[in-house]
């Protein structure tokens, strides 16, 4: 790709949002260039099963539809970029995406970037033990026989604890008397023989064992109310502990005008980089479907000022509604 080559519409992220983005753009003849840094998916590689996605009324594992999502979006005909976007920043009439200084200006975006882990400074994890502990559980994939241990108590927590159970004990601790996770998803773990579920139990630090294995040292709530300190061995730890948008690459000017980005024709954000606790797979996919809906809206009024021909790749055509 040529730097600064010039493109009408722009995705940023190949998760559902992206993904679908990118398919309605084709479906109105508008060729989007999508960036992705990692596989494509988002976080449906790493989810353990997906039952409210439209379509898979048994429910279908994440990985397996990210894989179908993916072979969709190379039927679309996007141009994939296997590059983490360093800064999208407005230049006169385009928006400039820039990944290892390579730059694209583009007459839309879309922002479907998903979210990071938050970053946290408890337990404090000595440096030597930080090869065994882990933010995502795609690199965990192909851990079997051994013991991981979970921090959190939310949906993320406990979908882990599901997927890594298929092969491993999962010890999942929740710093409170309750979970935040959807009810079914506590039950389904508490009823796996593999895994356990420590309740008020607060992990102080975290440390190279005996053998390269883990020792994590926790406090747990006694009886009389005071607390009692325990050490835990395991082989990984997980850190599930929340997640924050993944917009870091915005600019200062677009950041400073974040409240009104939303009602900017040209930049447009889907998915979970603005949904907060609603993330799910389908809000994502069909936010990215109304938000692609929209940019072509916008190609096609402004086909009759140059923008929208075929060196730029969007048809001058209404295209299908459904």
């Amino acid at each position: 790709m040529r730097t600064l080559d010039t493109f009408d519409a722009g995705i940023i992220g190949a998760g559902p949002a992206g993904i679908a983005a990118a398919v309605q753009l084709a479906r109105h003849g508008v060729r989007a260039v999508v960036f992705e840094r990692e596989s494509t998916g988002g976080l449906l590689r790493t989810a353990w099963r997906v039952e409210n996605f439209p379509g898979f009324p048994g429910g279908i594992s994440g990985p397996a539809l990210a894989a179908v999502l993916d072979e969709q979006l190379r039927a679309s005909g996007a141009l994939l970029v296997r590059a983490e976007v360093a800064s999208l920043d407005r230049e006169e009439e385009f928006l400039i995406v820039r990944t290892d200084g390579r730059g694209v200006r583009c007459r839309a975006v879309i922002v479907a970037s998903g979210t990071r882990p938050r970053g946290v400074t408890d337990p404090d994890i000595a440096p030597d033990a930080m090869d065994r502990v882990f933010r995502e559980v795609d690199e965990l994939r192909g851990v079997r026989g051994g013991h991981v241990a979970v921090i959190g108590g939310g949906d993320a927590a406990f979908d882990y604890a599901m997927s890594l159970s298929e092969k491993n004990d999962v010890t999942v601790l929740v710093r409170g008397n309750s979970t935040r996770c959807l009810p079914i998803l506590a039950t389904r773990a508490r009823s796996r023989k593999r895994v356990t579920v420590r309740m008020l139990t607060r992990i102080t630090a975290v440390a190279k064992g005996s053998g390269g294995r883990l020792r994590l040292t926790s406090l747990s709530e006694g009886g009389d109310g005071g607390s009692v300190r325990a050490d835990l061995d395991a082989d990984y730890l997980v850190l599930a502990v929340g997640r924050e948008p993944d917009d870091g690459f915005l600019s200062e000017e677009l950041r400073r005008d974040a409240p009104t980005l939303g009602e900017r024709r040209e930049l447009l954000f889907a998915g979970d980089v603005v949904n907060g606790i609603f993330r799910q797979a389908s809000i994502a996919a069909g936010q990215g479907t109304h938000a692609a809906m929209k940019v072509a809206a916008m190609l096609r009024e402004n086909v009759g000022a140059g923008v929208g021909s075929e060196e730029t790749g969007v048809a001058d055509s209404q295209g299908e509604s459904r």
